[in-house]
Order: structure tokens, then C-alpha cells, then sequence
């Protein structure tokens, strides 16, 4: 799969209801409310698309609430894999490059919506930028950074962008999700093709846990503190739309934002 695939996608009104297939086949069925975050919880975006910008974002409805404009990194027009740090408190992202697909890694600061830079990531023991797609960060509830790379896991240094390898994902599907669930302390990860997965950070090792219904592709992937996942996917109107589900059941219990515009984002965060 292409980046230019996902680009297009950006800024799309989508209609309410539903992203999942509904269990009554009437015309009268009535979709389930949108969900809430749990108390102190907050999510936060940078859409693909225009001027990258950092939003704040009501996950009942999908309102965008725009905090500021993000720095240019390296010409960067998307982000992408967004953590959160609960040691430190610190989100990071991916600055997606569209020009030369370096995974420039940085500091956003959620009150201003500004990216420090702190380094390219390189592998171990080479000078040459990380240049696969596509690329994902996860951080522990010990402050401890992963990467997904392709469908390799590698652990992360933060103050420097050094990836050291751990071992393949074995992922059939690009991951473009992956997450910590603050309520379990496990890492998940989730495919472009809906395929999720728990990810053992010790080996890298993916346990397939099942499909998420949803009509179209998945580009991101954040779990609050209750153990709700929430990911941003595209729609069957060629829209964006914002559904959460919990691990257990994603069949069974998919639910979306009620808002009237969400947009394409390889960077969904929940802080806590």
C-alpha cells in the first residue's frame, strides 16, 4: 500500500451513524450512542493535509477544536504513530515526510501545538535515516518506547531516535496502529486491513485477536484508561470517521463519533 493512497482521504465529510455493520437488519434499528472518554482523558490529532496543525478532538462527536500549527519538520505533511508518555507526560509523533520518507521523530507540545525535532530514526549501528513504511510508536506505562517499522519491532530511544531490532511482527498487513492499554499494561497493534493484534514487546511476537468491522482501511490506533479503543478509519463515502471497541469483542461492540467531519490521521493520542 502507497502513501498517496491515504492522502486523498483527507478533510471528507462523513455522514453520522455507525461505522460498523449493524446487528438488526430493520429499518427502524437505532445505532449506539457515541461514546465518552473516561474523566481526565483527552484526545489530540494531526490530520494529513494542508498545514500540519495539532487538534484537540471530542471523541462523542468528532469536533475538532484546532490548538495551533505544528513546526515544519523536514516539509512534513502528516503525522503519524502519536504516544503518549505517562512517565514524563510528553507526546511524541512521526513527522511524516512526503519527500524523502525519513521518519523524522518529535517532541508536540499539546498547549501550543509546536514539534521539537529530535532526531531521524536510524537503525543501530547505521548513520542511514529509516526509510521503510509504515512507521508506529508505542510507550510503556514505564516510560519504555517501541517501534513498529514495516513489520519489525524495534525498541526506541527517545533522546535519540536509535532503534535496536527486537523482532518481526509476523503482521500479514502495513500496521498503522499500535498502542498502549493503559488499563492492562499491554502493547496492541492494528493493520490497514482491520487485523488486530496484542504485541509482545519482549519478542515481537503478533497474537491475531480477531477483525474490526469497519468499512474501510484503519490509520491509527489510541486506548484510553478504561480499556476503550479508538481508531481513526475510512468509511464506505470515501470519509474519515473516529470508532472506538473494546479488545474483548470488537465485533460486538463498535461504536462512532456522531460528528458531521473527521479527517485522515496516522496520529490519534489519548493523554491521561
Amino acid at each position: 500500500m502507497v502513501r498517496s493512497k491515504f492522502l486523498m482521504a483527507s478533510f471528507a465529510i462523513v455522514s453520522s451513524g455507525i461505522l460498523g455493520l449493524m446487528t438488526s437488519a430493520t429499518a427502524t434499528a437505532i445505532p449506539p450512542a457515541p461514546r465518552t472518554l473516561p474523566a481526565g482523558n483527552h484526545m489530540y490529532t494531526i490530520p494529513c493535509g494542508g498545514i500540519p496543525s495539532l487538534f484537540s478532538v471530542k471523541a462523542k462527536t468528532a469536533a475538532y477544536t484546532l490548538i495551533g500549527e505544528t513546526t515544519s519538520i523536514q516539509d512534513s505533511g502528516c503525522g503519524y504513530g502519536m504516544a503518549f508518555n505517562p512517565v514524563t507526560s510528553k507526546s511524541y509523533s512521526l513527522a511524516g515526510n512526503n519527500s524523502t520518507d525519513f521518519w523524522p521523530l518529535v517532541r508536540v507540545n499539546l498547549a501550543t501545538g509546536k514539534e521539537t525535532f529530535v532526531a531521524n530514526l536510524t537503525v543501530s549501528g547505521s548513520l542511514s535515516p529509516i526509510t521503510d513504511f509504515p512507521a508506529v510508536v508505542a510507550i510503556g506505562a514505564d516510560g519504555k518506547a517501541f517501534a513498529i517499522v514495516k513489520n519489525t519491532l524495534y525498541r526506541l530511544n527517545l533522546t535519540n531516535g536509535v532503534l535496536h531490532a527486537i523482532g518481526a511482527t509476523s503482521a500479514v498487513n502495513d500496521i498503522y496502529g499500535f498502542a498502549l492499554n493503559p488499563k492492562n499494561g499491554r502493547f496492541y497493534a492494528i493493520d490497514e486491513e482491520r487485523h488486530l493484534y496484542s504485541i509482545n514487546v519482549s519478542t515481537g511476537a503478533a497474537t491475531s485477536l480477531g477483525t474490526v468491522p469497519t468499512l474501510g482501511g484503519i490509520w491509527s490506533l489510541t486506548i484510553d484508561t478504561d480499556g476503550v479503543f479508538w481508531v481513526n478509519s475510512s468509511t464506505n463515502n470515501d470519509g474519515n470517521g473516529i470508532a472506538s471497541f473494546l479488545k474483548s469483542d470488537p465485533a460486538g461492540t463498535l461504536v462512532s463519533s456522531s460528528g458531521p467531519m473527521t479527517t485522515y490521521s496516522g496520529a490519534f493520542e489519548i493523554t491521561y
